[in-house]
Parts: C-alpha cells; sequence; structure tokens
C-alpha cells in the first residue's frame, strides 16, 4: 500500500464586508453639493482574482477570487462615503452636480512562500478617478501598497484582512478627493 499526504491549498470566494465610513460631522440641513457617479469600470486583467499563492519556485498555487462584483462593492464605498460627508448623491447628470468617472486600475494580493523571513504577503490597489464639475476635469490617482510578514497561507480566506485593509484605506481617501474638489 502506497500513501500520499501532504497539504492541500483551499480555495474559496472572498466576500467583503462592506465599506464603513468615518464618521465625519455633517451639518444639519440639506446639502449644497451635489456627484453623480457616472461610472466605475474594472480595467484589470483578470477582474475575478484578488489574491495568488506562489510556491518557493515561483509558480502559481491557487488564486483568491472575488465572491461579489468589485465595481458594486468601490459604487456602493463612494455612495456611502460621500453622504456620510453629507454630499447628494444623483442618479442622473446634474447641472450642479460633480460628474465622477473611476477606473479600477490595480487590487491585487500575493502571498510569496519562498520569502520566509521576509514581508511574504503583499497587496497593492489603484484607483484612477476623473471628476468634472462645470467645465473643469481633473484626473488623480490614487493608489496604496501594503507589505507585512504572514505565516504560512493554506486557504485563500487568509487574503481577506489585508485586502478589505487595503480597500477601506483607498476609498476612504478617494471619498476625501471627491469631496474636497
Amino acid at each position: 500500500m502506497f500513501i500520499i499526504s501532504g497539504c492541500a491549498y483551499k480555495h474559496q470566494a472572498l466576500h467583503l464586508s462592506p465599506f464603513l465610513p468615518k464618521d465625519y460631522s455633517v451639518s444639519k440641513g440639506p446639502s449644497l453639493e451635489k456627484v453623480y457617479i457616472k461610472s466605475v469600470i474594472d480595467k484589470r486583467k483578470e477582474p475575478n482574482i484578488l489574491g495568488t499563492i506562489y510556491d518557493k519556485n515561483g509558480y502559481a498555487i491557487t488564486y483568491a477570487s472575488a465572491g461579489e462584483d468589485i465595481t458594486l462593492w468601490v459604487y456602493n464605498a463612494l455612495q456611502k462615503g460621500l453622504e456620510a460627508k453629507g454630499i447628494v448623491i444623483v442618479n442622473n447628470p446634474e447641472k450642479d452636480a460633480k460628474t465622477i468617472r473611476v477606473n479600477l486600475e490595480e487590487l491585487n494580493a500575493r502571498y510569496d512562500e519562498g520569502l520566509l523571513k521576509e514581508d511574504n504577503l503583499q497587496a497593492s490597489m489603484l484607483l484612477e478617478i476623473e471628476i468634472k464639475r462645470n467645465d473643469t476635469i481633473i484626473t488623480k490617482r490614487i493608489s496604496q501598497a501594503s507589505k507585512k510578514w504572514h505565516k504560512p497561507i493554506k486557504d485563500s480566506a487568509s487574503f481577506k484582512p489585508i485586502i478589505e485593509d487595503l480597500m477601506q484605506d483607498v476609498l476612504e481617501r478617494t471619498v476625501g478627493e471627491i469631496a474636497s474638489f
């Protein structure tokens, strides 16, 4: 009898927690500021992949996939964050509303088994936002990277904390950029 045993990597889709905007002091009364979120587009090569586990030789072993539409998560996060700042979200373009377009250029986490004593877990996110107010258009790129040492990862769910923290931070900064323009 011949028995082979070993570690198997468990793949499961990541279901992200909703965005939680910071508590802002919102003035009482109706807001004069309006925002129309025209689009959120995922421009990544592989929109369903959030993270990858690599073996000691640099080969991909397994992936962490998204359990939901990331563009919808970003849209909802923007809406919640802007509303928490007292900004009204409108469903159609209006003359006095800022128009926002968002491109998700990068969102990825990577665990490298070959790095035993170094930062073996890395994540990065990049949003490009276009903000239009009247005849003025600005484009901003909001990015953040994170890396740390992590004990050996055996399932894709281990990516969830670093990805959620990263997305929370980037969306919080994005809301601030939109509100301040």
